[in-house]
């Protein structure tokens, strides 16, 4: 008896830990990062979508904001872009260089796409002291998210 007592009790821990590693698709992620805390990162997962639709989409999405988007690097499938002169309209159109990772989630159904925000003097946002603004850049992740579903819907009807 007690060995099932022990048995249920470690399924119970890993499926807690499972649960804590995987990301929900409606949500965004906001952790600092690792060499600032006083810096906040974003992550949302797009999920059903491959890097290369994602990427091509999110230049496109730059480029409303009068962003320049280049290639920084290549590892092991994950990838990294920097839209320079960003007219962020979340920041009070201060101009911005926004830092996009793009690397494939844990299942490997879709895409992690994470942004960090640098602002002109060098400084990077942080959401301890920007909540409002924190939640809009959220908000505004989610309309990313949401204009690539719609965008998809069209490419698929017209097949």
């Amino acid at each position: 008896m007690q060995t099932h007592k022990i048995k249920f009790a470690l399924l119970l821990m890993l499926s807690c830990f499972m649960g804590a590693n995987a990301q929900n698709p409606f949500e965004v992620i906001e952790e600092p990062l690792p060499y600032s805390k006083m810096a906040s990162s974003f992550t949302i997962n797009i999920i059903g979508y491959n890097e290369d639709f994602v990427m091509t989409e999110w230049q496109k999405y730059i480029t409303d904001f009068s962003g320049v988007t280049y290639l920084t690097s290549i590892n092991k499938g994950v990838i990294d872009m920097e839209s320079k002169g960003v007219v962020f309209p979340l920041l009070n159109n201060e101009k911005v260089t926004l830092h996009t990772r793009f690397s494939p989630n844990s299942s490997l159904t879709g895409v992690l796409l994470t942004v960090w925000i640098e602002k002109e003097d060098g400084s990077f946002f942080s959401s301890s002291t920007n909540k409002k603004e924190a939640q809009q850049i959220k908000d505004w992740l989610f309309e990313f998210q949401k204009k690539i579903r719609l965008l998809n819907t069209r490419i698929k009807h017209k097949e």
